[in-house]
């Protein structure tokens, strides 16, 4: 019997034996190959959470908070305002006073401290109207993020993302003082009907009239959402996860409830040079109350109308996050940290543990928020980064 390859001088068994040392090398090598791809991978990974260590540890060293870092990058990427402009709409005038006066909603209320006269230029109050809606979605945007809020659209913004349930999304923005941005955004207001904008300057000193606007709509437009999250538009959201973790919880859950990404007893910052310093007359504490990042929180639906009749009672305060603990202190609701909330971005590789979590913050481009989501949904098993389970099969 002739077998091709045999030497002369082998026999059919030195043949199968060479055949084997050969297969064994090879298969050695690709499984020396797996490992080190694997390895790196985790490496990158280990990495990312070290810098994040790193910069947690070194600025709570110097005395800063973690959430000042958040805002200092934020407002490199933001349209950035003056501390408080000449032409910003007054916040507080006795006409406004007078109108919350003679507001029902408002008559046990002794002073009214924080008036919201504001009323939308855009709006769809149809837009929940006659359907049971489990999350409603509103993410705070500037007016010139045409991109972004597409990006958004096309990704974890999706309404038809999850089967079965419905989710309405909204982008909450103020007024613009650029009439061809102002134009541009009622153009594609009118081709997604999905923007609510109040006439107060957009700017972020006014961050938090913008939050106070997400309660105001949420409640009188869509009280019926089981859950409203407030976003920014730099948050990615792993809304499969999100409903999946709101649908496991208690119905306790379901009333006076906030969750996100908390930090608690952060102090305020005294250094007038800042562009988020507070003055003793402003809040004269040493330390804030808790309170979820602004990037992405969620709360339970009996909360938005309480914390917009609460605000209007509550001193103006710029810090939108540090706002809502204020308001929820004295609302005596407790706010329950998330380790699935993370204000910090964790990068876009596929399978990683960094889509373990709900909500992350820092996605800037509509490119990364693209990559994000196509990395979100991978299929790991089909994928170059599944390799976990090559190697399991292989052993």
């Amino acid at each position: 019997m002739e077998i091709r390859g045999l030497k002369d001088s082998m026999t059919v068994d030195q043949f199968t034996a060479f055949a084997r040392r050969k297969i064994n090398i090879t298969s050695k090598f690709i499984i020396t190959a797996c490992i080190i791809v694997v390895v790196y991978h985790l490496y990158y990974q280990l990495q990312q959470r070290a810098k994040v260590h790193i910069l947690e540890t070194r600025f709570a060293t110097e005395g800063k908070t973690l959430q000042s870092i958040v805002r200092r990058d934020a407002v490199l990427q933001r349209l950035t305002p003056v501390a408080k402009q000449a032409d910003e709409p007054p916040r507080h005038t006795s006409s406004s006073h007078q109108f919350y006066s003679n507001n029902v909603m408002l008559k046990n209320a002794s002073t009214i401290l924080n008036p919201h006269p504001y009323t939308f230029t855009l709006n769809i109050p149809d837009k929940c109207k006659n359907d049971n809606v489990f999350l409603l979605i509103v993410v705070t945007t500037s007016p010139a993020n045409f991109d972004q809020r597409q990006a958004i659209r096309d990704t974890w913004g999706n309404e038809s993302n999850v089967n079965g349930v419905i989710i309405k999304r909204v982008f909450a923005v103020g007024m613009v003082d650029n009439s061809t941005v102002q134009e541009d955004l009622e153009r594609e207001h009118g081709v997604h009907r999905d923007i609510i904008q109040e006439d107060f300057l957009d700017s972020y000193r006014n961050l938090t009239l913008k939050a106070v606007m997400v309660w105001k709509w949420a409640f009188q437009y869509c009280s019926q959402a089981s859950y409203v999250m407030k976003t920014d538009d730099d948050a990615f959201v792993n809304v499969h996860k999100l409903v999946n973790h709101l649908g496991q919880l208690s119905a306790n859950a379901s009333r006076r409830f906030v969750t996100g990404h908390v930090y608690v007893d952060t102090e305020p910052i005294r250094d007038p040079a800042s562009k988020w310093f507070v003055t003793k007359e402003e809040y004269p504490r040493d330390t804030y109350p808790s309170y979820p990042c602004g990037c992405a929180y969620v709360i339970s639906k009996d909360l938005t109308k309480l914390l917009f009749e609460t605000s209007l009672v509550t001193e103006y305060l710029f810090i939108e996050d540090v706002y809502l603990g204020i308001c929820l202190e004295k609302l005596g609701v407790d706010v329950v940290n998330s380790h699935k909330f993370w204000s910090m971005y964790v990068g876009t590789i596929p399978c990683s543990p960094q889509f373990d979590f709900i909500a992350t913050h820092w996605v800037k481009t509509p490119e990364a928020m693209v990559t994000s989501w196509k990395a979100l949904n991978t299929n790991c098993r089909k994928s170059f980064f599944g390799l976990w389970d090559i190697l399991r099969d292989l052993w």
